[in-house]
């Protein structure tokens, strides 16, 4: 398994929703009961996200199904892998 980094950027509002900020609380949740995200945190208008996992394109299949993505709230993302 590796681990990587991805850093939400481009945040399209200052405040999300409240069904957003719910709709991503409960992914991950749900990614955290299955292993999957390691940890989470706002980052000075950024959003970081740790995520364990074969493969590069299983990792970026978790980023495409976090609400924060999908809605475009946050615009785009760096994925780096960690050693």
């Amino acid at each position: 398994m590796s681990k990587f980094s991805i850093t939400y950027l481009k945040r399209e509002k200052e405040q999300a929703s409240n069904e957003l900020e719910s709709d991503h609380q409960e992914f991950l949740k749900e990614m955290k009961r299955r292993q999957k995200v390691i940890s989470s945190t706002p980052l000075n208008g950024e959003y970081l996200i740790i995520i364990e996992e074969e493969t590069k394109e299983k990792a970026l299949n978790i980023v495409y199904r976090d609400p924060y993505i999908q809605t475009r709230y946050y615009q785009t993302f760096e994925l780096t892998e960690n050693p």
